[in-house]
């Protein structure tokens, strides 16, 4: 698999560039939205303080080494996605943003889940692997 590197800027295009994915230019459907499954790994879009791209506003903060992070509006805890997301089987890579206007994210690595509100979103809190500022 790939090895991003913690702290550097990715676009969704150069992420799906770099897995080997057909038409990486083609951005749409479920690589619009906040987390997608690739082979046996996730990876999460989170833009942190205000709203997405679409419109969306979770919430989502990040504290020292901990992301606090909202499903989608539609899933709650125990959707087959966020229980594998979560089970520790597979790899969860998180890229983060501060501006929606800005198409690359930050990677900050793989995250952990250390707790969770179920509802509609869910509320779950991530612990990084890697730490930086």
């Amino acid at each position: 698999m790939i090895n991003f590197e913690v702290g550097k800027g990715y676009s969704r295009k150069k992420i799906r560039k770099m897995l080997g994915i057909p038409k990486p230019d083609k951005i749409g459907g479920i690589w619009s939205t906040g987390y997608v499954q690739y082979k046996d790994n996730y990876f999460v879009f989170v833009t942190i303080s205000e709203a997405g791209r679409t419109g969306h506003d979770y919430q989502n903060i990040l504290k020292d080494n901990i992301l606090y992070w909202y499903t989608k509006g539609t899933d709650h805890f125990y959707v087959p996605t966020i229980q594998k997301m979560v089970s520790g089987d597979y790899p969860v890579h998180f890229f983060i943003r501060y501006d929606s206007a800005n198409p690359e994210f930050i990677y900050r690595g793989l995250g952990y889940m250390k707790d969770f509100e179920d509802g509609k979103p869910a509320l779950i809190s991530w612990e990084f692997e890697s730490s930086f500022k």
